[in-house]
């Protein structure tokens, strides 16, 4: 029985690739490589881009997942600024429950180093408002574009993307967070629902040939069982987030499960890399800023009071 091409997806009939068109594509790849050059998008986190060879890279689907309240948009947020105003790579955020003024704000208090708290309650000493003046420079022409929506349809997240992708050359796509994003209004089943989402993810990564960065929430038990570091089993409400993902960091910061530990050190565990080793980078959260940098081994105090 033939196939009905009414009940396949655009492009996937009769859709095949010579290995000579693979090999020649590595070689290209393998060539850049011995020059330095790399394809991916960098964190601005050394360690962690030397660990992931590069950062993220096109056509591949990485997950950050955290407890609540870890700091998961934080991080991503530092990781976008970083990309588009060091490395000029065009950036996609898609928030769930920010608006593009609180985002602005809270990349405008990180790259500016002030108190984004003593700022909100008028209470930010005078003299750090130049160093607001001299941050607004550099991201006014970051290119970073936001779609925010309380309810985010993955339909209008995967047309935003094509659309800018088309545009400019859109180089990196963040989700924040993928639980939230709906694939229709009625969502009723999250198991399934999230399943697609992250699926989703996957193929408009290899599509549009950009790394696609997708923030995760964590299942309660990761938190109520207050062990030292998160698992990739404590991913929330879908197996596909592990088996579909390229690449798993998962942000830990110990002193939220111990208060004897150390203020502000954080650590990000790449717990699967399909194409590379696993391991954990350490990094430090700033409170006052609310961001994260990298570690070091002087003691921090972290909490801006």
């Amino acid at each position: 029985m033939e196939d009905n091409p009414e009940n396949l997806a655009d492009g996937e009939i009769s859709q095949t690739d010579s290995i000579r068109l693979g090999l020649s594509d590595s070689f290209k790849d393998i060539e850049g490589y011995a020059k330095g050059e790399s394809a991916g998008v960098p964190t601005g986190f050394r360690d962690l881009d030397n660990l992931t060879a590069g950062g993220f890279h096109p056509g591949e689907l990485s997950i950050l997942g955290g407890v609540a309240g870890t700091g998961k948009t934080s991080l991503a947020l530092a990781i976008t600024a970083t990309a588009s105003i060091e490395f000029k790579k065009a950036c996609l955020y898609v928030s769930t429950k920010d608006t593009t003024k609180g985002l602005t704000q809270r990349i405008l208090n990180a790259q500016a180093g002030v108190n984004g708290f003593l700022l909100r309650t008028g209470r930010l000493p005078q003299r750090n408002f130049p160093k607001l003046s001299l941050a607004v420079g550099p991201l006014s022409g970051a290119p970073i574009e936001f779609y925010c929506q309380p309810r985010t349809q993955l339909r209008k997240v995967v047309e935003a993307a094509r659309s800018l992708r088309e545009q400019r050359r859109l180089e990196l796509l963040v989700v924040d967070h993928l639980q939230m994003v709906l694939v229709n209004p009625q969502q009723q089943n999250k198991y399934e629902d999230v399943t697609i989402v992250v699926n989703e993810l996957k193929r408009l990564a290899r599509e549009l040939d950009i790394p696609v960065l997708a923030l995760s929430s964590m299942n309660r038990s990761a938190r109520d069982r207050y062990s030292a570091e998160p698992r990739l089993s404590d991913l929330g409400d879908s197996g596909a987030i592990e088996t579909t993902s390229d690449v798993v960091h998962l942000l830990h910061r110990p002193e939220m499960f111990d208060p004897e530990e150390e203020r502000g050190k954080a650590q990000i565990i790449v717990a699967k890399q399909n194409l590379g080793p696993t391991g954990t980078i350490p990094l430090t959260f700033i409170a006052d800023y609310s961001t994260f940098v990298k570690y070091s081994y002087e003691k921090t105090d972290s909490s801006g009071f």
